[in-house]
């Protein structure tokens, strides 16, 4: 058992779990939510028996909101969030799949189960995506390793710093 001392995340995600177990179930709690939750879990690329119990408690709230019936994307008013006023096709394919973020609630809910969920699953990934998108300061910070290089490591003066931020933050010598 990997869980002998515990850790900040092991904590992190016990919290994580003891929430979804308190209100997972609720008409309040969207699967988007519940999804929200396992995908940053997963984001962090560690793999512990708190994260296995998290992917099980969320696959059975996720189970539990397609079995009962109930869409996984109601808000707390039983208002489908992700339906348009003037979508009046009732399909029931839809019950199992967020329109607007593409999850295939079934197939989610087994590699939930089976441990195949984690960082290389494609909802994680696409959120490392998104986040490093919005790192405004990365090239920032290149340009000034690469201005602190020059100056710690003058070299032979046959690259400027031109070259190194041209290089998109590779600060090593040719």
């Amino acid at each position: 058992d990997d869980r002998g001392t515990l850790s900040l995340y092991d904590a992190l995600v016990d919290i994580a779990t003891e929430e979804l177990l308190r209100f997972g179930s609720n008409a309040s709690c969207r699967a988007k939510d519940i999804m929200h939750i396992v995908e940053r879990v997963a984001m962090s690329g560690i793999v512990s028996a708190a994260s296995r119990e998290l992917y099980a408690v969320a696959a059975n709230c996720l189970q539990a909101k397609i079995s009962t019936g109930m869409s996984p994307n109601n808000d707390e008013d039983g208002t489908n969030c992700n339906s348009r006023e003037d979508d009046d096709d009732d399909n029931d394919d839809d019950n199992n799949r967020d329109i607007d973020s593409g999850i295939d609630y079934p197939t989610t809910i087994q590699s939930l189960r089976d441990s195949s969920f984690g960082l290389h699953a494609d909802r994680p990934l696409l959120g490392l995506w998104r986040f490093s998108t919005r790192q405004r300061k990365q090239r920032a910070f290149f340009q000034n390793a690469a201005r602190h290089y020059d100056n710690q490591f003058p070299g032979d003066g046959t690259r400027s710093s031109k070259d190194h931020t041209a290089d998109e933050g590779n600060v090593s010598e040719n």
